[in-house]
C-alpha cells in the first residue's frame, strides 16, 4: 500500500500502531526502530540521536526531502522531541502540512514566560516561576525550557544557579495527574485522566521523568467539568489543535494546578481511548467520534539496570510493547521496553499487576529467571 502519513517522533511505535488501526499506512522516522514500530509501518527510518536524544536536524530534513521526492508531500504527525527544537519543527512545517499543533503553538507552550502569562490571563492556577536564584526557603524545582518527559527536572537547592535555558518553578504539593484531549476549533474532547507512576533515579531517590501511568476514571469524574473548562480555555488561547495533554498537580484540598501543556500526542492516549479513533481525530480537525475506555488500564517503562546487547532468542510476554530489536545495545538507565495492563480490576489492583510485570522484566534483563506466571490473570 502507498504510504499516506509521515510520523516523526523520538519513539514512533505508539503513533504508528494508532495510524494502522485508523487505516493509514505510515512511514516512521524515529530514534529507536524497535521491532513493534517496524511491524506497523511501511518504512522505518532510524536516525542516531544527537546529545540528549535531540534530532540531528540535517539528517532529518534530508530524509523528509527524500520521502517527499518518492511519495509526494505527506501530512506529518510529530510526537515528542521537538519541544527544544522549534526551528526544526518550523522547517518541517515549511515543507508539508503538520497535523496537530502548529509551530507557533508549540513554541508558546514551551516558553515559560508566555505560558505563565497566558495562564494568568485565563485565571488558571500555575506554579510561580523565578529566573535567577531560589527566592526563599520554600521548595523549588529547576527546569529546562523546552524539556520533555521530565528528565530535565530536578530539585533546586539554595545554591542552585540556572543556566541560560533554565528557570525555577515552585514545587506544588499533591499528586501528579494528566489529561489527554483532542482540540478542535469548535471545542475539545477530553479522553480521560491518568495518575503518573513515581519515577526513581539511579540513586534510588524520587525522580521526575515519565515512568508510566494508570487511568483513574473515578477521579476524572470528580474533576471532569473543571478539566473540560481548562482544556477549552487553553485551546482557544494557545490555538491548540489535535491530540494534546495537560499535566496537573491535584492538591489535597481538591485544587488543580496546571504545570504543563503538551501541544503534541501524549503517551497516555491509548490507555484512555481507542487509538484508531484518536488518530483519526488528530488527522481531521472536524468532529470525530472517539470511543473512550471505561476500565482501568496502565503502562510502565522498564529501564535497564545494567548494560547489555539484546539477544536473538529474547522472548518477551504478549503484554510488552516497544520491543527492542535483536542486536540492539542497551546501556544502563535506558528504557528497554514497556509493560501494559488492561482489565485487571480497580486502580490498586492494576498498579499491582503493572509493578509485578515491570519487576519480572527487570529480573529478565538483569540475567535472572523471571517469576513464573507473573500477573497472568490480566491482559
Amino acid at each position: 500500500m502507498r504510504p499516506d502519513v509521515l510520523i516523526v517522533a523520538r519513539s514512533g511505535r505508539q503513533l504508528a500502531a494508532a495510524a494502522r488501526r485508523a487505516g493509514y499506512t505510515p512511514i516512521v522516522i524515529d530514534l529507536f526502530g524497535d521491532a513493534d514500530t517496524q511491524a506497523r509501518c511501511a518504512v522505518n527510518f532510524v536516525i542516531s540521536p544527537a546529545h540528549g536524544l535531540a534530532f540531528p536536524g540535517a539528517r532529518l530534513l534530508d530524509l523528509v526531502r527524500g520521502i517527499t521526492a518518492t511519495h509526494g508531500p505527506l501530512p506529518i504527525v510529530c510526537g515528542s522531541g521537538f519541544e527544544d527544537q522549534i526551528h526544526l519543527l518550523a522547517a518541517l512545517e515549511a515543507r508539508a502540512k503538520l497535523r496537530g499543533c502548529r509551530t507557533a503553538a508549540v513554541a508558546a507552550c514551551n516558553d515559560p514566560v508566555r505560558f505563565r502569562r497566558g495562564l494568568d490571563e485565563l485565571g488558571i492556577a500555575s506554579p510561580r516561576t523565578a529566573w535567577t536564584l531560589v527566592p526563599d526557603a520554600e521548595r523549588w524545582l529547576l527546569k529546562r525550557r523546552g524539556g520533555c518527559g521530565g528528565d530535565h527536572i530536578r530539585a533546586a537547592r539554595a545554591e542552585s544557579i540556572p543556566g541560560q535555558r533554565d528557570y525555577f518553578a515552585a514545587h506544588i504539593a499533591g499528586a501528579p495527574v494528566s489529561v489527554a484531549f483532542v482540540a478542535r476549533p469548535a471545542g475539545v474532547s477530553v479522553l480521560g485522566m491518568c495518575a503518573a507512576l513515581p519515577g526513581v533515579g539511579p540513586d534510588g531517590a524520587a525522580a521526575y521523568h515519565y515512568a508510566g501511568a494508570v487511568t483513574i476514571p473515578d477521579t476524572f469524574a470528580h474533576y471532569a467539568d473543571e478539566v473540560r473548562r481548562i482544556a477549552a480555555a487553553v485551546t482557544d488561547y494557545f490555538s491548540l489543535r489535535g491530540l494534546c495533554g495537560i499535566d496537573f498537580i491535584a492538591g489535597e484540598g481538591g485544587t488543580l494546578t496546571l504545570i504543563e501543556i503538551n501541544p503534541r500526542p501524549v503517551a497516555t492516549f491509548d490507555l484512555l481511548a481507542d487509538p484508531g479513533d484518536v488518530f483519526t481525530a488528530h488527522m481531521n480537525e472536524s468532529e470525530t467520534a472517539i470511543r473512550t475506555y471505561g476500565d482501568v488500564r496502565a503502562s510502565g517503562v522498564c529501564v535497564a539496570k545494567r548494560s547489555f546487547t539484546v539477544s536473538d532468542g529474547l522472548d518477551l510476554p504478549s503484554w510488552c510493547t516497544d520491543r527492542p530489536q535483536a542486536g540492539t545495545r542497551i546501556t544502563a538507565g535506558m528504557p528497554v521496553c514497556s509493560a501494559y495492563v488492561a482489565r485487571a480490576g480497580n486502580v490498586p489492583a492494576t498498579r499491582h499487576v503493572l509493578q509485578e510485570r515491570l519487576a519480572s522484566l527487570g529480573r529478565l534483563f538483569a540475567g535472572e529467571t523471571p517469576a513464573a506466571g507473573v500477573a497472568g490473570a490480566a491482559h
